[in-house]
Formats: structure tokens, C-alpha cells, sequence
């Protein structure tokens, strides 16, 4: 089914599933009433209007469940509770999916509901309460918010969201399900639309009024929006992690906050910043709920890279390319006890080892030692930044090599440890060995220059500045000396129009290992920066290296 027929079919769906509920609970507020005894006390306790909210629930999953079928949807099996394909892209269990997601509730809700009581937006209320029964009001709290969020999150997350995101496309899936989630919380019929003459005239006063969305104030409409925001930030964390869990934990604890602070506290009328922290204990009605809702939209969306595979082994979380995971699961079998002390040394210094084993080349990087530990610790991963460069230069035809799997291992946040795992270019061997050559052949000057060349302005040209392509980091094919692949890109960075300036500082690390082999006489200067300036961007174009 299509998206055109899909939303058509839905909205004819959506029409029957109001009238229903509408039908169905006039007649059930009919029947209580005309029975009376426990059973309208148990169906009338909190009103007519609660009967056309719980028949709406119970309408809208039959709904749900015929659309989501006709739309392709594989059962019980594909509600969201694995992610696709059935591995955890995070290599966690549920439990600290769950976790995960409630530690983002306590930092979020928890936090701006504390601020609020801290600046007087809300106060303590009063109790004449033991401990004991503070402790029951909590329990109960947290298993409500738990089953709420399980059910939510399977019927709209795991289900609808997902289901519309393979007809639609995931922002339309995304907007859709949100907005749907958000109207839902304001469905509220008045419950004196039940009272009145005549079966149908009151089925259509009840359907009336619940379309009319009469909590709809000014303040509420901000608070809808909220609610659509949280949807959306939602369906991001189950993109980003495959599996609803990490959904449910957030969910969950949002509502068990949400509950036990309007529970145990009292709004203050003499508060002036309403708009900026909330009225209402949800908070959804607040400036600060939108800001950290888009905050922590921001960081799902600063996640990993699209079809980037996880896999835990020896106790690290890899990431690997969707194509190469298996290869490295059975590389990494082989050679258990190799990695990552092993293998044949390229070069080492404090915190850093390169070495080839097994096909692969790796580099790991680890506490170097003083205060560059500190720095190590703190600053942004260099793999990260490194594997995300290669991936995105091969996909644009450059000559890199090849990221296999990468990973950072931190401790209380601090990184430890990080390793590059990459494929070894077969048949080629270090420029620096062709620049130690004092009586190279012209021709073969030239070639090598030529190379050299063309590979920094392939950086240039598409928008990335490379600090750090110095000769021993540069691989020449063995026959080819033209032939040139980048191999470690620790000083490579987006740019997306690199600068003049820029082009110079890359071109004088160039040709400083240049003038340190003696490959910098005029012709060869004129040799690189002929075949640079044809490849380089025309605003790039020089005649020399810089001084």
C-alpha cells in the first residue's frame, strides 16, 4: 500500500473509530444508569466522559491494528520490542535500554521540576502522611507510569510510528504519529453532552464535543505543541536505537515525575514566570520543556551515522560499516589474543600504537601519560571524527583507507581508551620510502609529485581540510607511483568550502616533508602545484608553498 492510499485509508478509519467510540459509550452511560448499583458506581466514578475516553482506547487499537495490517505490519513480532533484524545496534539489554531512558527523564523532568519548587514556582503540600504510605503513593506511581509507557510506546512507537515510516518516510511517520499522540491527550467530551433526548442526538452531542477540543486555551495549545515535540523526540530515540525500551524508560519516568509532583506539590499563584518553567505539573506548558525537548532531539540527531552496525566483543562496544560487520566479528575471533598488543609495529609513541594484523591495520590509542591524559580524557574522540571523514571520502570516490570498525571505551564518561580498526591496501608501501630515493628519475619525480598533488586538492575540492597529510601517512602503489591512498585521518576535518588560509596550512605540512626529503627544487615545486591547481578549486590555485 502507498502512502496516498494509506492516509486515505486511515482517515476513513479514523471517522468510524469516533463514531463508534461515540455509540458504544452512550449506550454503555444508558446501561449503567438504567442498572445502577456497583456497576454504574464502577463505570460513572469519574464521569460519562472518562466511559468515551476509555471506548476511544479501546476503538482506536482495533483501528490501529486493521491499518497498521493493511499497511504490512508483521504481528506481534514487529512491535518495536527488538530492533530490526533482531541485534541491538547498542549492544544493551532491555533493562539498561530502560534505564538508559529513565536516567534521560531524571535529568530532564526531574531537574526542571526541582528548579521550580528551588525558585517558588510550586511548594510542598502539606500531608498528614507516614512514610509508609509516601512510599505506597510512589510505588503506585511508578507501576502506572510503567504500564502506561509500555502500552503507549508499543501501540505508537512500536507499531504505528514504524509501520508509517516504511509506507511514508520517517519525518512524515514521525509528524504523523506525534500530532495524532498530542490531539489524543485533549479529547475531551462534556459530560452533559450524555444527558439530554433521543439515542442519536446525544451520540452526535458526544462526538461533537469531543471533536471540539474545549481545554484547547491559548496556555494548552502551547502545551499540545510541547506534547507533539515530545512525540517527535520519541520516535528519534526508537530510530536511533532500534527498540522501543529506551522510549519506555523516558516515558515511564516522565510520568512517574509528573505524577508524584502534582501529588505531593501546589502550584503558586503569585509566580511570575509561568511561560518559562510551567503552570501545570506536566510541563508541558513551559518554555524550558520546549528547550530541553529540542536539546535532547539535537543530541539523538548527533547520534550515529545512518546503517552504522554495533556489536559488542571482548567486552567494547564496536561500531562497524552494515557490510563489514561480520567480516570483523570473525577477524576479531581469529586473533583474540593478538589484539591489541600484537601484530606487525608500524609506529608507536605515548598513548598511540599502529600495527598490522591479520589484513587489518589498528590503531589504539590509550592514556599517553601527565596532563595529555587529562586532554585525552576530555577532548572529542579523534576515531569518531576519523571513521565518520573515511566514510564519507570513499563514498566521493577518495582514496582512503577503508574503516573496518572503531570504538571508544570511557569510564564515568572520561575516555580510556578508542581503536581504528582499517583494511591494509595490498601492493603499496609508504611515500616516505620514494622521497629517501636521491636519484629518482625525473619522470618518476614528477609522477610521485603529481600524486601527491592530486591527493590534497581531492581533499580540498571536496570541503574537507586535511592538517596532517604528511608523507608517512601517505601510501604509494607499488608500479603506480601516481597512485597515492590517505591512511590516517586523525588531522582530517570538515570544512564544506575550505578557506585560502585554510589550503595554506594544509600545503605547508605538505611541503615541509617535501623539503625534508629534498624533493622541493623549482621543477618539482612546479610539478606539484601544476597538477594541484588543476584538480584544487580555482580560488585555491598557488605557485609555491608557503613559508
Amino acid at each position: 500500500m502507498d502512502a496516498a492510499h494509506f492516509l486515505g485509508f486511515s482517515l476513513l478509519l479514523l471517522a468510524a473509530t469516533l463514531v463508534l467510540a461515540s455509540v458504544t459509550s452512550v449506550l454503555l452511560v444508558d446501561a449503567a444508569r438504567a442498572i445502577g448499583g456497583e456497576f454504574a458506581d464502577f463505570l460513572l466514578e469519574k464521569g460519562p466522559e472518562k466511559v468515551m475516553r476509555r471506548c476511544l482506547m479501546g476503538w482506536g487499537f482495533a483501528a490501529l491494528w486493521i491499518a497498521v495490517r493493511r499497511a504490512g505490519w508483521r504481528g506481534w513480532r514487529d512491535c518495536g520490542w527488538t530492533a530490526e533484524g533482531g541485534a541491538d545496534p547498542d549492544c544493551l539489554s532491555r533493562r539498561d535500554r530502560v534505564l538508559r531512558g529513565a536516567g534521560i527523564a531524571l535529568l530532564t523532568m526531574g531537574v526542571l521540576r526541582a528548579a521550580t519548587l528551588a525558585m517558588g514556582a510550586h511548594s510542598w503540600t502539606p500531608m498528614d502522611m507516614g512514610a509508609a504510605a509516601r512510599v505506597a503513593v510512589a510505588v503506585r506511581y511508578f507501576a502506572a507510569g510503567l504500564v502506561v509507557a509500555l502500552i503507549e510506546e508499543t501501540a505508537v512507537r512500536g507499531i504505528l510510528y514504524r509501520v508509517l515510516a516504511r509506507v511514508a518516510g520517517i519525518w512524515p511517520a514521525a509528524l504523523a504519529s506525534s500530532v495524532l499522540f498530542a490531539a489524543a491527550h485533549y479529547l475531551n467530551p462534556d459530560s452533559a453532552s450524555f444527558d439530554g433526548s433521543g439515542f442519536l442526538s446525544r451520540c452526535a452531542a458526544v462526538l461533537q464535543s469531543t471533536l471540539a477540543f474545549s481545554d484547547l486555551t491559548p496556555w494548552n495549545w502551547f502545551s499540545m505543541l510541547n506534547l507533539a515535540l515530545m512525540g517527535v523526540m520519541l520516535c528519534a530515540m526508537q530510530q536511533r536505537t532500534g527498540s522501543i525500551w529506551m522510549c519506555v524508560g523516558a516515558h515511564a519516568g516522565w510520568v512517574f515525575i509528573i505524577q508524584t509532583f502534582h501529588f505531593f506539590s501546589d502550584y503558586s499563584v503569585a509566580f511570575p514566570w509561568d511561560i518559562l518553567l510551567a503552570k501545570h505539573a506536566n510541563a508541558t506548558d513551559g518554555l524550558m520543556t520546549t528547550l530541553m525537548l529540542l536539546a535532547i532531539l539535537a543530541w539523538l540527531g548527533a547520534g550515529r551515522r545512518t546503517g552504522e552496525c554495533r556489536v559488542r566483543l571482548g567486552g567494547i562496544a564496536w561500531r562497524t560499516p552494515p557490510g563489514a560487520r561480520s567480516e570483523f566479528e570473525r577477524w576479531m575471533e581469529r586473533n583474540r589474543q593478538s589484539f591489541p598488543g600484537g601484530g606487525a609495529e608500524y609506529k608507536a609513541y605515548p598513548g598511540c600504537r599502529v600495527a598490522l594484523l591479520d589484513g587489518m591495520v589498528f590503531k589504539a590509542y590509550s592514556w599517553p601519560g601527565g596532563i595529555a591524559s587529562a586532554r585525552f580524557a576530555l577532548r572529542p574522540s579523534r576515531v569518531l571524527k576519523a571513521a565518520a571523514a573515511a566514510l564519507d571520502l570513499r563514498a566521493k570516490g577518495l582514496p582512503v583507507a577503508e574503516p573496518v570498525a572503531w570504538a571508544v571505551v570511557r569510564f564515568a564518561g572520561l575516555r580510556r581508551r578508542e581503536y581504528l580498526v582499517t583494511r591494509e591496501i595490498r601492493d603499496a608501501s609508504p611515500l616516505t620510502g620514494l622521497l629517501k630515493m636521491d636519484n629518482a628519475e625525473p619522470e618518476l619525480r614528477r609522477a610521485v609529485l603529481a600524486g601527491y598533488a592530486r591527493l590534497a586538492a581531492a581533499f580540498h575540492a571536496q570541503g574537507y581540510s586535511n592538517r596532517d597529510l604528511k608523507d608517512e601517512n601517505v601510501l604509494v602503489e607499488n608500479g603506480r607511483p601516481d597512485g597515492m591512498w590517505a591512511v590516517d585521518l586523525d588531522g582530517v576535518r570538515y570544512k564544506g568550502r575550505v578557506s585560502r588560509r585554510r589550503a595554506r596550512k594544509d600545503l605547508y605540512r605538505v611541503g615541509k616533508s617535501l623539503e625534508a626529503a629534498g624533493w622541493t627544487r623549482p621543477e618539482d615545486v612546479s610539478a606539484f602545484f601544476e597538477a594541484y591547481n588543476a584538480a584544487a578549486p580555482m580560488r585555491l590555485r598557488a605557485k609555491a608553498f608557503p613559508a
